[in-house]
């Protein structure tokens, strides 16, 4: 039996202070054969501990866990879609990378993640900022407390009925740091 197994493109969404990055180290990265990147926009002291790859090196990175950051958004989306391959991608505040639409280059690496071998982590504060075509094709969302209602008809149309039926559930549970993994994808 061979090793074949599908690439990955994940969706996290919850508010500050509610255990994602905790997630992301403890039940993504840590079970994770390949190499990893961190992408974000600033040196975050959350991701301290994991050394930067300078974008000087990122054309010759074979192994090992770094985070890659930068204020040019542009930029780095480019540098990925170049150079990205056979790793798992976490995209710290995707917001600030995915915006409203999803830009060409997010598209292109996307779409790609299959011959390219990569997993693919989108990291938001919320379901609204998750823009409806990176839902659609995302295979899975862990649902963290968002404080959004679920009778948001923004939500409603974008989502499938089983995020709208776990949104109360996550929400109302006394435990701050609760999460549903939910698969979306068809």
């Amino acid at each position: 039996m061979s090793d074949f197994r599908i690439n990955m493109v994940c969706l996290i969404a919850g508010t500050r202070n509610t255990g994602k990055t905790t997630f992301v180290r403890e039940n993504v990265m840590q079970r994770h054969p390949k190499k990893i990147l961190v992408v974000d926009t600033f040196d975050n002291p959350v991701w301290a501990d994991v050394p930067t790859l300078d974008s000087a090196l990122l054309p010759r990175w074979q192994k090992g866990t770094y985070r890659y950051w930068s204020s040019d958004t542009g930029q780095v989306m480019a540098d990925i879609e170049r150079y990205v391959y056979n790793a798992l991608l976490v995209f710290e505040d995707a917001t600030k990378y995915v915006g409203g639409k999803l830009t060409d280059d997010v598209r292109k690496f996307v779409l790609d993640s299959k011959q390219k071998n990569l997993d693919i982590l989108f990291v938001f504060h919320s379901l609204t900022d998750i823009p409806r075509d990176l839902v659609r094709i995302s295979d899975t969302l862990t649902l963290f407390k968002t404080g959004e209602q679920a009778t948001n008809p923004l939500l409603r149309t974008k989502y499938p009925e089983k995020v709208i039926r776990a949104m109360p559930l996550v929400q109302e549970d006394p435990n701050r740091h609760i999460h549903k993994t939910l698969n979306i994808g068809a």
